[in-house]
């Protein structure tokens, strides 16, 4: 399990692109993250009505890739809707 201020960074990472996502009409944001054994599992939800699942899954697929692109693997970002 990686340590505390590594989740933060990472967190943080994901943070920096839905912000940038934003930017673009992509509203999502981080609403809880958890860990399970050497997994860090990130929970998106949309930040307002409106969002297409498919930008939702593919954005959050493309960060998973740029994350696996910086050496940060076993990082999984959920979907989930807002209740």
């Amino acid at each position: 399990m990686p340590a505390t201020h590594e989740i933060t960074d990472i967190v943080e990472k994901v943070k920096t692109r839905l912000e940038k996502a934003r930017q673009r009409g992509i509203d999502l944001d981080v609403i809880e993250w958890r860990c399970d054994e050497d997994w860090l599992y990130i929970v998106i939800v949309p930040s307002k009505a409106g969002v297409r699942a498919s930008d939702h899954a593919n954005l959050m697929s493309q960060i998973e890739r740029e994350l696996r692109d910086e050496g940060i693997d076993k990082v999984l970002l959920v979907p989930a809707l807002s209740d």
